[in-house]
């Protein structure tokens, strides 16, 4: 992270009234130019299932303090009719294979739901699976969740930044909020070095 802006997913749990001044502590954060925020598109799939009074401000949240990376993209009429073509193009876009894409999924998905997705919870382990699969292909720096269950029962937090060395994740609250800032300071005082 010398040097360059950390890049933070936020997980969809993360959005909701009990921890809207934390994300928006966030999104200041963003304003300064110290930060990126970014949810995955499953996050709104996510939130599609929710009910109660309170989902379109969750939406709003989430759509007023975070960006989502658009994978869609025009297809070159040339390349139009050949899907070889059309997925080399795709994946040049996005930035990783199919291949990649199922490879990171699986060993996430081996870590975080080892019983399988079978079940009551079934969209959201593989929601789980999915959005932080996505957060790895990205190669942005936190992972943000409050979701202890899924990410740090048995020490699956480690397991995972083990499998990932790259990879930090991190919950929703005051700490984060304080490590982002020293992290920031400290990138500072490296360019200034520099």
């Amino acid at each position: 992270m010398n040097g360059k802006i950390i890049e933070l997913t936020l997980d969809t749990c993360c959005y909701s009234k009990k921890t809207e001044s934390l994300v928006r502590d966030l999104k200041e954060l963003e304003k300064q130019g110290l930060i990126h925020l970014y949810y995955e598109r499953w996050s709104k799939t996510e939130m599609d299932n929710w009910k109660g009074p309170a989902k379109p401000s969750i939406i709003h949240l989430m759509n007023v303090t975070s960006k989502c990376k658009n994978d869609a993209c025009a297809i070159p009429a040339e390349i139009e009719g050949d899907i070889n073509k059309k997925w080399e193009h795709l994946e040049k876009i996005r930035g990783f294979s199919s291949k990649e894409k199922k490879e990171i999924f699986t060993k996430v998905n081996k870590i975080i739901n080892p019983a399988g997705l079978d079940g009551k919870k079934m969209l959201n382990k593989y929601g789980d699976a999915r959005i932080l699969a996505y957060h790895i292909l990205r190669n942005r720096d936190i992972f943000v969740t409050l979701d202890e269950i899924a990410f740090f029962h048995n020490g699956k937090n480690r397991i995972l930044e083990e499998e990932f060395p790259r990879l930090k994740i991190r919950m929703l609250n005051n700490e984060l909020i304080n490590e982002i800032k020293e992290m920031t300071k400290s990138n500072f005082r490296d360019n200034l070095n520099s």
